[in-house]
């Protein structure tokens, strides 16, 4: 499901395609009635080549801005910032990585911060201008080469997690950085792993939420940390896998 709730909860946002023709474009839904506008037609373009289907264009529908005017359109190598508003594209950002596939708005709404499978950085770009602005960069500190595979931001924009898919015998790595400060960023070892699909986010109170899926199948793990500290403040082992797509209101 590629629908995004609106942050006044009255709205969704959601692609849709329409057949004989094939014809794909993005709507918003009013939730107390039912009806829908048709916010804009949708290029058919897929960046990189290959593919295509309905599939391929729900998935690139990365994020939702904290006002509800900005939408990412979010490939491997590119992006498309659309304003919604004025119903067309606000910057057209490129990225040096390959599998950048994360991507989290700032709270303020005024940033957007981009992760890839192919590097151990966070980027950060002003919405203003389109320009990458700064870049949040770890070592790591495991025999893994992975990139991230995770990307949260607190509510008050202070905190910013990311995490590494599982490391050969060590957990996985998550890597927490405190905006307020600069600096390197505080390495975490998840000890249960993290998995495809896991997840990060941030709840009540700056608490950093991990879900882990291990591996081996015995249900998903949910770890909650102190990301000031670095320590886990509380477990939940066992529970039924029912997917992804952790979210959190402050």
């Amino acid at each position: 499901d590629y629908s995004m709730l609106n942050p006044d909860a009255t709205r969704v946002v959601a692609p849709h395609a329409d057949q004989n023709p094939f014809r794909m474009s993005v709507r918003e839904y009013d939730l107390a009635t039912g009806r829908h506008v048709e916010l804009f037609p949708v290029p058919g373009r897929r960046p990189g080549g290959g593919g295509g289907g309905f599939g391929d264009f729900g998935e690139q529908w990365r994020a939702l801005s904290p006002d509800g005017t900005l939408l990412v359109e979010g490939w491997d190598r590119e992006a498309f910032v659309w304003d919604l508003r004025a119903r067309s594209v606000r910057h057209h950002l490129t990225f040096p990585s390959t599998q950048t596939s994360r991507y989290q708005f700032a709270p303020d709404g005024k940033h957007l911060l981009t992760a890839a499978g192919d590097e151990r950085a966070v980027r950060v770009w002003d919405l203003g201008t389109g320009k990458e602005t700064g870049v949040l960069a770890w070592e790591g500190r495991g025999r893994g080469r992975g990139g991230a595979s995770a990307l949260a931001v607190s509510p008050d924009g202070r905190w910013v997690a990311a995490a590494v898919f599982d490391l050969p015998g060590n957990g996985a790595e998550l890597a927490v950085w405190d905006r307020s400060g600069g600096g390197p960023p505080l390495l975490v070892t998840l000890p249960d792993g993290f998995g495809p699909g896991g997840d990060l986010v941030f709840g009540p109170g700056g608490a950093l939420y991990a879900v882990s899926l291990p591996p081996e199948g015995t249900g998903t793990v949910v770890t909650r940390w102190d990301v000031a500290t670095g320590r886990r403040v509380g477990r939940w082992a066992g529970l039924a896998r029912a997917g992804t797509g952790a979210q959190s209101r402050p």
